[in-house]
């Protein structure tokens, strides 16, 4: 678990490595859309707490032949939960108490603080140029998504739903989401403008799922191809559970549900999609396998 950092051809599967100082036990990393900086959460020698180091790249000079980028490194104070990227600002939740969202660079400058509250269990996705909150998931518990304005001021967009988790479209129009009802999973879209609901078949846990940010109302999913059972998704993020997924894409604005890979029938390989992206030419899908946390690329158009 070195945390080295690389820069991957998706094209050649040729990868570069740029970084070469040892980060051990990295879990989740945030990048800049240029790639020139980048947060870094990993978990302390005590395995309990986290830290929060904040990486700014510096590409080698043209004339040298190093191809090692420079590094400078930021760590950010406070004790942070959840982060989220949007554009060239990092979003993230303070678990303070009060608990705080707030917005700042990614060498921590410029710090805001959008909003507080006495509640603490928030997450975070993006709706357009914003961020949406929404209540961490819980078959068993209410959950909320609201609109989180620059000025601090929430507009509530989806709840109660139990079980709820939601993803935000790159346009702000729609938000994909999904909830617990009855003991199954049920996966919708809201159309904010219109204020109208589209329940997508078959369902899966929002979080497997990503939006494309080139053609509106397209996104792409990870459905198992077993039903999902109750006490979804907790069972999932707790790693209590596990599915074998088969590759969707959805188009809102006609309404048709494409399948368009079955790992298990084509390559015989058992996929829990988690973590998915879209290249930004929207032609390959990115993700974690969940079973075995090893990393995947699939063309999708």
């Amino acid at each position: 678990a070195t945390g080295h950092i690389y820069d991957a051809d998706l094209e050649t599967n040729q990868k570069t490595r740029i970084t070469n100082q040892t980060l051990p036990k990295i879990y989740e990393a945030h990048f800049r859309p240029d790639g020139l900086s980048v947060l870094l959460r990993s978990l302390n020698s005590d395995l309990e707490t986290i830290d929060n180091l904040s990486l700014t790249l510096t590409a080698p000079r043209a004339t040298s032949s190093a191809a090692l980028y420079g590094v400078s490194a930021t760590n950010l104070r406070g004790n942070v939960d959840e982060a989220s990227v949007i554009g060239n600002i990092l979003y993230y939740v303070l678990g303070n108490n009060p608990s705080s969202i707030v917005s700042s660079s990614f060498t921590g400058g410029s710090l805001r603080t959008l909003f507080s509250s006495n509640f603490s269990d928030w997450r975070l996705s993006r709706l357009g140029t914003n961020p949406m909150v929404y209540t961490k998931a819980n078959s068993g518990a209410a959950g909320y998504a609201y609109n989180l304005a620059n000025s601090g001021s929430l507009r509530k967009i989806l709840g109660p739903l139990n079980g709820l988790v939601a993803i935000g479209s790159p346009s702000g129009r729609e938000v994909l989401y999904s909830y617990s009802n009855g003991g199954q999973i049920k996966l919708s879209v809201r159309n904010i403008q219109k204020d109208t609901d589209l329940e997508i078949l078959p369902a899966t846990i929002a979080e497997k799922c990503v939006w494309s940010a080139k053609n509106q109302g397209i996104f792409f999913c990870g459905i198992s191809v077993s039903p999902v059972s109750q006490n979804e998704p907790e069972n999932w993020y707790g790693g209590i559970t596990h599915f074998t997924d088969n590759i969707w894409r959805f188009d809102t604005n006609s309404e048709i549900a494409q399948l368009i890979i079955e790992p298990r029938v084509d390559f015989d390989l058992s996929l829990d999609v988690f973590s998915p992206q879209l290249s930004q030419d929207g032609k390959l899908l990115i993700f974690i396998n969940r079973n075995d946390l090893t990393l995947w690329a699939a063309r999708v158009n």
